[in-house]
């Protein structure tokens, strides 16, 4: 309870300083969102490795893969330190998760924002302003209760009695 706590508040914390963080590196020519994004590899495939070995059936086949995503997440970091001016050399590391995990999150934000208007049930305004909810062409109240069915034309319905 107490990591999940953490975690979701070194998320916020990285969503909003992601934009500032990233655009000093960038400004600087070190790395870009893409590359931030990339390196994310890293940590995840060491995370991954080391659980490998308290789950049953993780082969050492699997465990290499594992390796391998980490060994290509850290090609990035490695890119970012070469060309990464001596004064910001210290930060860089912590930088690109900071740069990563804040542009995760806000691709993840968007992500599900995006689907909910997609696939979520429209809103309508009912006579009396109250806002309704269209699904499979019946109309629901916010607390589920069915009070109609849609009109063809997706912004009136008929009360059912």
């Amino acid at each position: 309870m107490v990591f999940a706590i953490i975690l979701l508040a070194a998320m916020a914390f990285c969503a909003l300083k992601e934009s500032k963080v990233t655009g000093l590196y960038r400004t600087f020519g070190v790395y870009g969102r893409f590359a931030a994004y990339m390196s994310l590899f890293c940590p995840i495939g060491v995370v991954m490795f080391i659980a490998s070995f308290f789950t049953e059936g993780t082969g050492w086949a699997q465990r290499g893969g594992f390796l391998a995503m980490a060994a290509f997440g850290a090609l990035f970091y490695l890119n970012a330190l070469r060309k990464c001016p001596g004064f910001l050399k210290v930060k860089c590391i912590p930088a690109m998760l900071i740069s990563g995990l804040g542009l995760c999150v806000k691709i993840f934000v968007f992500f599900i924002g995006g689907v909910w208007k997609l696939t979520g049930p429209k809103e309508v305004l009912g006579a009396d302003g109250q806002v309704l909810y269209l699904y499979n062409h019946q109309v629901y109240t916010a607390g589920g209760e069915l009070v109609g069915d849609a009109a063809p034309d997706g912004q009136s319905y008929v009360k059912r009695s």
